[in-house]
């Protein structure tokens, strides 16, 4: 089943390891070696929610709740089911699905009585669900996962996955977006079409696995602010309220080759237009 977005995509635009089957292609699917490095099972719980920013998504997520306190949660992406676990313990009413792909991470959630793990196709999730089935929707830190054969795939991959999300909202639902966004120098898109050249090329895999990247020969795919802002209107949201959780610092021998002037871990709070 393949969702129309709200405004088609147009001309000029170019999970972990979830996969699609979408007409535009399939998803590059990590395998459970590169997936070992999601795998939170060993973090404090501390740590891990100082990671994820919890505490400031809850600032914003807080209001919500008290209007709809048995809000039903989708973890898109959800792995080990940490970020859930979080939330189910703050909002005593609330329910979550965690959905991924990987069977390998499904497998080191805890059990909860209010919890739901599900092996998810992202491409698919209108069909899964049915329209209206939650009123939170988390995308957090999965987009630049959802690769495929070329720069422009890739894009069209995530748009998809965008309007998907938007098709099981309810209309009163709200998507939560947290990613690493990359602004590039001279021409703003080049650094993260680079990095997805650099890091999903098995020949440039063993120098970019060296530099640091566990998706080396996969690939991963950060985007620019006004790219995503655009992806995120196409599917049919709007930006409620936009958080710059932190500047990402990262050593010159990435930043100049990849021709990098910004890099920071933004979180969108959207609701459907």
């Amino acid at each position: 089943m393949t969702v129309t977005c709200a405004r088609p995509i147009g001309a000029g635009l170019p999970g972990v390891g979830l996969m699609c089957h979408s007409g535009v292609g399939m998803t590059k699917v990590l395998t459970d070696n590169q997936l070992v490095a999601f795998d939170c099972s060993a973090w404090e719980q501390k740590r891990f929610e100082r990671w994820m920013r919890i505490d400031d998504i809850k600032a914003i997520l807080s209001s919500y709740m008290v209007i709809y306190p048995a809000a039903k949660f989708l973890d898109l992406g959800g792995g080990t089911g940490r970020f859930s676990d979080s939330l189910l313990a703050a909002y005593d009413s609330a329910s979550a699905v965690v959905g991924d792909s990987s069977e390998f991470l499904l497998s080191r959630n805890r059990p909860h009585p209010r919890k739901t793990i599900l092996r998810v196709d992202a491409s698919r999730l209108a069909g899964t669900f049915g329209p209206r089935s939650f009123d939170v929707v988390f995308v957090h830190r999965l987009l630049h996962h959802l690769v495929g054969n070329s720069y422009a795939e890739t894009i069209r991959l995530i748009q998809e996955v965008l309007c998907q999300c938007a098709a099981i909202l309810k209309p009163q639902g709200r998507l939560s977006v947290v990613e690493n966004i990359w602004d590039g120098r001279f021409f703003d898109r080049l650094a993260g079409r680079l990095l997805y050249q650099a890091t999903s090329s098995r020949l440039l895999a063993p120098v970019a696995r060296r530099m640091g990247a566990n998706t080396a020969g996969t690939g991963v795919c950060y985007l620019l602010s006004r790219l995503l802002n655009r992806l995120l209107e196409r599917a049919g949201f709007d930006i409620e309220a936009e958080q710059v959780f932190v500047n990402l610092r990262f050593p010159w021998y990435i930043r100049h080759p990849m021709l990098l002037r910004r890099s920071r871990s933004i979180h969108y709070w959207c609701r459907i237009s």
